[in-house]
């Protein structure tokens, strides 16, 4: 992030610049020049440093940490400045009243995946579907969900595995027959000489006649026969999985009903 725009020339050349050009060959003078040219060059970074440290994007370790402490938000050493700066991000995004947009913004702050959510009375359900190992990110989440959402509100979170499915084709092109046709133009410098009789040899006819260069039409047809083949394969099916990582209550009102299975495809 560029504001002041002072990178087009360094502080010495700036200060020399503005001074006799035979300074330069004093050393002593030349000596001045660089020291008040790497100072100035310090102020023009400190002042772009200034500027860029007010967008949490663009801020460093120290930066961060000072907002961080502003916010009351205990720094942890495990976290990367990415980690740190999408919790303050998704911090941010909550604040005002909070809706399932806003609940969802912050779950995209630290994963990006499929989020339903569901208000049935006094219960708030978060339905998320995961791709990865959730347990890196989920505290974070709930500690920013249950600070913005009223006390008699309960919030359920329901976790599964996302499910990939791929399949591969391989086809097999057999050509039985091929046809090739070439048609070729040929063209005469002259009359072509028949020896049948009709022209006398006496020097009154020049045999000069040849063939020039010709243009080509290559044609092909071709019939091609495409046979695909399909392997059945089996998929392990994982229904309604839940972590016992504290996300749901084992009061009654969850019911365990997981299972797996696995089916041909």
């Amino acid at each position: 992030m560029l504001v002041y725009n002072n990178q087009q020339r360094s502080g010495y050349e700036e200060i020399a610049s503005y001074s006799p050009r035979y300074y330069r060959r004093i050393k002593e003078m030349d000596a001045v020049f660089r020291l008040a040219g790497w100072i100035i060059d310090l102020m023009a970074q400190d002042m772009e440093d200034m500027v860029a440290f007010q967008f949490l994007k663009y801020m460093d370790d120290e930066a961060l940490t000072r907002y961080e402490v502003f916010l009351g938000i205990m720094k942890d050493a495990n976290k990367t400045l990415e980690e740190r700066k999408a919790y303050i991000n998704a911090l941010l995004i909550g604040s005002g009243k909070l809706s399932a947009d806003k609940i969802k913004a912050i779950v995209r702050q630290f994963v990006n995946c499929e989020c339903d959510i569901e208000l049935s009375g006094a219960e708030l359900y978060i339905n998320m579907t995961f791709k990865d190992n959730p347990d890196k990110y989920m505290e974070d989440i709930r500690s920013l969900i249950k600070g913005k959402v009223p006390a008699h509100i309960e919030i359920i979170y329901h976790g599964s595995e996302g499910l990939d499915i791929v399949v591969q084709l391989a086809n097999t092109v057999t050509v039985e027959r091929m046809r090739h046709r070439m048609d070729f133009y040929l063209y005469s410098n002259g009359g072509i000489t028949y020896l049948n009789g009709a022209a006398a040899f006496d020097g009154s006819f020049l045999l000069g006649s040849q063939l020039e260069l010709f243009p080509v039409r290559d044609r092909h047809r071709l019939e091609v026969v495409q046979k695909e083949s399909v392997e059945a394969e089996s998929i392990l099916i994982k229904k309604n999985l839940n972590y016992l990582d504290g996300s749901i209550f084992l009061d009654g009102s969850t019911t365990l009903n997981a299972a797996e299975w696995k089916e041909e495809i």
